[in-house]
Order: structure tokens, then sequence, then C-alpha cells
């Protein structure tokens, strides 16, 4: 009887598990990696990568189009990061303008990133989102 309970609630948490299909265009180059962090949680946005839902780490060409999956469904904000040099943070001038590429998830190019502005509704089994990555250099 507890395998069966046990079987049913398992497969109950499977079927509600989303997949998050993204996107990223706007990338200047091939170069290093990309950073995708997925938040759920507004204190945690941007600010504790080490909180996030989901971390990814890509290269370019896989980060075109790549898929998050099995997300709980919810309310999320995503923060992409281009690390050119792969030295795993996002790389500033002396004025704190970013050198490197990056992106949220609402097309907010706002820094610092407000999670309101970022959020968006993940539903199972799939939901699809785009993002353009920012370049000022």
């Amino acid at each position: 009887m507890k395998t069966v309970f046990a079987l049913t609630l398992l497969m109950s948490i499977a079927a509600s598990a989303a997949d998050l299909k993204m996107t990223l265009t706007g990338f200047k180059n091939e170069k290093g990696v990309v950073r995708v962090a997925v938040f759920s949680d507004n204190g945690a946005f941007y600010k504790r990568t080490e909180d996030a839902a989901a971390q990814l780490t890509l290269t370019v060409a896989q980060a075109r189009s790549f898929t998050v999956p099995r997300l709980n469904p919810g309310t999320y904000a995503v923060a992409v990061i281009h690390d050119e040099n792969n030295n795993g943070k996002l790389d500033t001038n002396f004025l704190g303008m970013p050198k490197e590429g990056y992106a949220f998830s609402n097309s907010t190019g706002i820094m610092p990133p407000d999670f309101e502005k970022a959020k968006f509704v993940v539903t199972a089994p799939q939901t699809s989102i785009a993002i353009k990555i920012k370049n000022f250099f």
C-alpha cells in the first residue's frame, strides 16, 4: 500500500512539473559562456545566484535555444550574463556600465533589475519566453 501511495505521489509531482523553453538573441560574439539564473524569489533576484531555482552555464550556441526542465509551476524572473571572459561575473567599466552582454526576462533593461517588472508565470507542461541580450560596448 505504501508503495502505491509513493508511486502515485511521485507521478503527480512529475505531472505538475513545467519546462521553461528559452530563446536568447542579441549576442555580439561567440566568446565565453552564457550564465542563466532562474529566480522564484524577489529577495534573491539577481543578487544571490546561489538561491536561484535553476542555474545553467551554456555556450553561446547552446544558449540560443534551450530548456530549463522540471520547474514547479509559479512566478519566476530570469537574469542572463554573456560572460565573455568566463570569469563568473558581469564586468563593468569605471562608471559601472556593463562591458559584457546581459538581459532579464520581459526585456527589462533596468539596472539593478526589479523582480516585479521581470516576472512571468511558468505553467505546465511548458512555457516559452524570448530574451534579447543588451550590449553597451
